[in-house]
């Protein structure tokens, strides 16, 4: 690997995931990382001297900043570290979650080269365990939705987000527009506002985003992960309204700045988009509330369906002659030469399957 990723920092907030955050380091240390990593930690005392012993003794060769902030929320220790972030570039990812360092130099690289874009990013896998916790064997993975933004005009660019939403913050971006992702003010304080809603927004508002045909982030799916606000909980939680004035006044600013228009159009722009991703969201999480559970008859029926070889053998080879882009990402596919994630994602099941304590050891 090259240095350039030297000119990137990647900030990571924790919260008592002593094993995963360290799973990441190690990652990246394996896999040649030279920029800066910045830990914003809010475990609790033992967890924070699990995490000091664990960089101890993995001794990455590049520069691990570890910042407690005892009590802090995940985007509060982000509102911090991000403005103190030297480099041209910075991206985030959660404690549990591995970003590809080739796919973050490529990153890099098409920035250089493209002004007018804001951010790259690449493509995401999810990943089942066979046990829980942060090490073990794989039992299965899918596509983890990402995607580029590359329409002229920022006001599309917006539009089509929140018309079919997707993650964007797992992303390379230019360190000054980063900062004003995570912007600290009292008024802002709703954490789906703060820590995924509004930076993704503002992203694609501020430039377009490239999509890069390369495996660039790996979730893991396990039993510890953060639990989201249920959506009747996020819109009556006391600190909604001034978030979302906070989000479309900040979003209108940025419109105006970008595409030219007064104001009120560009206030108008961010109500009706925002509008029509919450009724799409709301909808969707309604029909999951209330969708009837299938009778007696249809359970019996599937579990039959599910023990006969012959017919799951006849999917398997059906799925060959399908366009499913979905199934590229199955384990079988994955961990075959032909595709074209094959070399990344030996890497990382490699980092996931090895337990810590044996790779200090052998190190």
């Amino acid at each position: 690997m090259s240095e350039e990723t030297a000119r990137l920092t990647i900030l990571i907030p924790t919260l008592n995931r002593p094993e995963f955050l360290l799973r990441g380091l190690r990652y990246l240390q394996w896999r040649g990382f030279r920029g800066v990593v910045m830990i914003g930690d809010s475990s609790s005392e033992p967890h924070v001297e699990r995490v000091d012993r664990g960089i101890r003794a993995i001794a990455p060769g590049f520069r691990v900043e570890h910042a407690l902030f005892p009590g802090k929320r995940h985007f509060e220790c982000l509102r911090v570290m991000a403005h103190q972030v030297s480099t041209p570039y910075a991206t985030y990812v959660c404690d549990d979650d591995l970003l590809v360092p080739s796919a973050l130099e490529e990153g890099i690289r098409f920035l250089d080269r493209h002004p007018d874009y804001s951010a790259a990013l690449g493509v995401g896998v999810l990943l089942d365990l066979e046990r829980d916790g942060a090490f073990g064997p794989l039992a299965g993975s899918s596509v983890f939705s990402l995607r580029g933004f590359e329409q002229e005009r920022a006001a599309e660019r917006l539009l089509d987000l929140l018309m079919d939403y997707t993650v964007v913050p797992f992303s390379v971006n230019r360190t000054e527009q980063f900062k004003r992702q995570w912007v600290w003010t009292e008024d802002f304080r709703d954490p789906p506002f703060a820590i995924e809603i509004f930076p993704s927004s503002l992203i694609v508002t501020q430039g377009k985003v490239k999509q890069l045909n390369r495996l660039f982030v790996a979730r893991h799916l396990h039993s510890r992960r953060y639990p989201m606000m249920k959506a009747f909980d996020w819109l009556t939680g006391e600190h909604w309204l001034s978030s979302y004035r906070f989000y479309q006044d900040r979003l209108a600013e940025e419109l105006c700045a970008q595409d030219g228009l007064t104001l009120s159009e560009a206030q108008d722009l961010v109500k009706r988009g925002f509008w029509k991703h919450l009724a799409r969201q709301l909808r969707f999480k309604w029909l999951g509330l209330t969708a009837p559970p299938p009778p007696a008859w249809a359970l019996r029926w599937r579990g039959r369906m599910r023990s006969l070889v012959p017919v799951r053998g006849f999917g398997r080879q059906l799925r060959r002659f399908l366009p499913a882009p979905r199934h590229r990402f199955s384990l079988a596919a994955l961990r075959h030469p032909s595709s074209p994630y094959h070399a990344d994602f030996q890497e990382i099941e490699e980092g996931i399957t090895t337990p810590l304590e044996e790779a200090l050891e052998a190190g």
